[in-house]
C-alpha cells in the first residue's frame, strides 16, 4: 500500500535542517523492507525556501510509516511542527515494479 506523508517545518529551522540533511538522507537511504521510500523531497515556499518535507512510501500500514518518520533526524530534532500521513491510491505515473 502507498502512503503520502507531509511534514511542515517549524519557523526558523532552516539552519538546523541544513545541518541535519546528511543524517536525514542517510536515514531515508537505510529504510527497510517494511517501509520503502519511493519519493522524497523538500516542500518549498514561493520564496524558494524549504518549508517542510514530502514523501511517498510503500508500507503495510500507516503506523510503519509513522514509526519510520519518528526516527528521522528532522523529527527527533524538532524540525517538523506537524506530520500528516494519508493512504494513497496511486493510479498514474506509478514507477515500474
Amino acid at each position: 500500500m502507498y502512503f503520502i506523508a507531509k511534514a511542515l517545518d517549524r519557523p526558523g529551522v532552516s539552519n538546523t535542517r541544513g545541518d541535519l540533511h546528511p543524517r536525514h538522507k542517510a536515514h531515508l537511504d537505510a529504510a527497510g523492507a517494511d517501509t520503502k521510500v519511493i519519493i522524497s523531497g523538500p516542500l518549498v515556499g514561493l520564496d524558494g525556501e524549504p518549508e517542510g518535507s514530502f514523501f511517498i512510501y510503500e508500507a503495510e500500514t500507516p503506523e510503519a510509516v509513522r514509526r519510520f518518520m519518528n526516527q528521522d533526524p528532522f523529527a527527533q530534532a524538532g524540525v517538523w511542527s506537524s506530520l500528516e500521513i494519508h493512504a494513497f491510491d496511486w493510479r498514474r505515473g506509478k514507477p515500474p515494479a
